[in-house]
Formats: structure tokens, C-alpha cells, sequence
């Protein structure tokens, strides 16, 4: 027998694994399976993987046989950090220093571990909807936090809309915003951002701020970090990133993550929990090499942003003529 924590997460229905358990038995082939699934339900950028797999080397030095940091290493903590205040444009109030910045293995797993910093068992975390599918697993699984999605459908929701959940939920730890939005890329208008914010501030709860594509905004619209507001609306001690090399840099398999906070005692709270989730030490290494290339990495973004906008376009003037194709059908 397995215990009751266990056999609830195989049963819990998760919507990405049934979109893959769907698409393993029907998958597209232009050829062989025409009407098969295209699989619309992961965000992997492999529009620059040339460029990545020619930079990014992993080499197993002698050093890396021997247990490093688990939370990172101080380098890489500093690029990461240095990535922040350069594409940011972070002044000396904002800036991030290599103390604020934690790593391990994924945006996922930091999901998990800010929730088990944060909130105890069975407490509850907001999330303005919709969102992200795989929430319910990084929140409950480990940290057995309850997500509770707050959804107004059409747009996204209120202040009155967060204060209805706040009323009929009991221990509201933190609101867990995505921005950009995963899976809309929609982002939020700043004045909303504020709003939350503030109301989250007014709550005294915490607010997890899921930015992993910070640094996909190709389109010219206006992106506002958190990291970048205002200290007197942005409480230090209550603020949080998420952030990972994903999504901005196509590293989707690699697994690495962040949190970034103010707060010391998330920062040595994490720490405890590092332990669990730490990344190997020469992939440590290669990517604190890659960020310190910040030529390269700036017009890599820049390369990525064209590319990415390249194929918005094609795949608008498809689905254009897929939708007057059925119409005529």
C-alpha cells in the first residue's frame, strides 16, 4: 500500500498529463497521422536552439565532483542577479544583489518551495485566472497548499473579484500573479498590477509573482516587474519572483530555476529546502558562463524577440485561412 497523500496525486486529474497521455496515443504525422493531435499544450521555444547548443557547453571539470552550493553557486546567483538590474534597467534603489537570488531545479519546483516557505499544510494561495495548468501540482503535491483560481473568463479579474475569493476562503497565505500570463501571454495593465498589489499589501498576505517570460515581450507593449515598482507600493518583505531559464532562453530541459526576494528569512527559508533541489554543479557553471557573455545574451533576446515575431505572423496567416476554410466548408 502507498500512502493517501500518494495514491490522491495519481488520481488527481492534472490537465497537461491527460493532453499527453492523449497525444502519446494520437500523435500528428503530415504523412502517417494527418488528423492526429498537435500538441499545443507546452511552451518550448526552439527557435534559437542553434544558437544555444553552440554556446552553451558542459564540460565535467574535477571540481564539480565535489558537493557545491546547493541554492547555487555565488557566480551564477550574480549573473542571474546582473541579468535582472541590466534588462531591467534596475537603478540603485531596485538592484539585486546575489543574496536575493536563489536557485534549483525549475520554476516548478520553486513554486513548490515558495508555497511550503510561505503557507503551511492546507492553507491557500489566489491565482487570477486563467493560467498556468500544472499550478495544482507545484502548489498541492508537495506543499499541500491549496490553489484557489479566482476567474473572471473574458478579462482579468478585479479588486472586488480577489476580495469575493479573500471572504469565502479561509488562510489566504499569498496571490500567485503570471506575468506575462502563461498561457494567454497576456500582460497585465499596470494599473491592475498595482491594484492587486496593493490590495495584497491591504490582505497583509504575500504576493508570488511567476515572471518567466519577462524576457519574451517581443511585440513593443510594456512589461512592468515587480522588481521594477515603486518600494513604497511593492512591500520588500512581501514580494517574490519566479523566474527560470525556460522559457527567455529555451532551456526547457535543462531545469533551472529561481526565486528572488528582498526578504531574508524566504531567502535562508529556501535554503533549508535547496537540499532537495539543487542543480548539478558543471550546469551551474556553464550557465553562470553563458549570463556573463552579456553581449551575447543581449542580442540573443533581441534575435529571439525577431524570430519570435517572425512566426506570430505566420501563425496568424494560418489560422486566418484555416478559419475561412471552415467557414466555407
Amino acid at each position: 500500500m502507498i500512502s493517501a497523500r500518494a495514491a490522491n496525486n495519481i488520481q488527481s486529474v492534472d490537465i497537461l498529463t491527460v493532453g499527453a497521455s492523449a497525444l502519446v496515443k494520437n500523435q500528428y504525422d503530415a504523412s502517417k497521422n494527418p488528423q492526429g493531435i498537435i500538441n499545443m499544450g507546452v511552451a518550448e521555444n526552439k527557435l534559437m536552439a542553434e544558437e544555444l547548443t553552440s554556446k552553451i557547453s558542459i564540460t565535467l571539470n574535477p571540481s564539480d565532483l565535489s558537493y557545491g552550493s546547493f541554492a547555487g553557486s555565488r557566480d551564477l546567483r550574480k549573473q542571474i542577479a546582473g541579468l535582472m538590474n541590466r534588462r531591467l534597467k534596475l537603478d540603485s534603489e531596485h538592484a539585486l544583489t546575489d543574496s536575493q537570488v536563489v536557485v534549483g531545479n525549475g520554476a516548478g519546483s520553486m513554486v513548490s518551495c515558495i508555497a511550503q516557505i510561505l503557507a503551511d499544510p492546507y492553507d491557500a494561495v489566489l491565482i487570477p485566472a486563467p493560467v498556468y495548468g500544472a499550478f495544482n501540482k507545484d502548489l498541492y503535491y508537495t506543499a499541500l497548499v491549496k490553489p484557489v483560481y479566482v476567474n473572471a473568463k473574458d478579462a482579468l479579474p478585479s479588486v472586488d473579484m480577489l476580495e469575493e475569493a479573500f471572504a469565502v476562503t479561509q488562510n489566504v497565505k499569498a496571490l500567485l500573479i503570471t506575468n506575462p500570463g502563461n498561457p494567454t501571454g497576456r500582460l497585465v495593465p499596470r494599473d491592475l498590477l498595482r491594484a492587486w498589489i496593493a490590495w495584497a499589501n491591504e490582505k497583509k498576505i504575500h504576493c508570488i509573482v511567476d515572471e518567466v517570460y519577462m524576457l519574451s515581450v517581443w511585440s513593443g507593449a510594456e512589461f512592468t516587474s515587480v522588481l521594477a515598482m515603486d518600494l513604497d507600493l511593492v512591500d520588500p518583505a512581501r514580494t517574490h519572483v519566479i523566474w527560470s531559464f525556460s522559457k527567455d532562453f529555451g532551456l526547457n530541459g535543462l531545469r533551472v530555476g529561481a526565486i528572488i526576494s528582498r526578504n531574508n528569512s524566504v531567502i535562508q527559508g529556501y535554503k533549508e529546502l535547496a537540499y532537495f533541489h539543487a542543480v548539478p554543479t558543471s550546469l551551474d557553471n556553464a550557465l553562470a558562463g553563458f549570463l556573463s557573455d552579456e553581449d551575447f545574451v543581449d542580442s540573443f533576446v533581441a534575435t529571439n524577440h525577431s524570430r519570435m515575431r517572425e512566426i506570430f505572423g505566420i501563425l496568424q496567416s494560418l489560422t486566418a485561412f484555416i478559419l475561412m476554410k471552415s467557414h466555407n466548408s
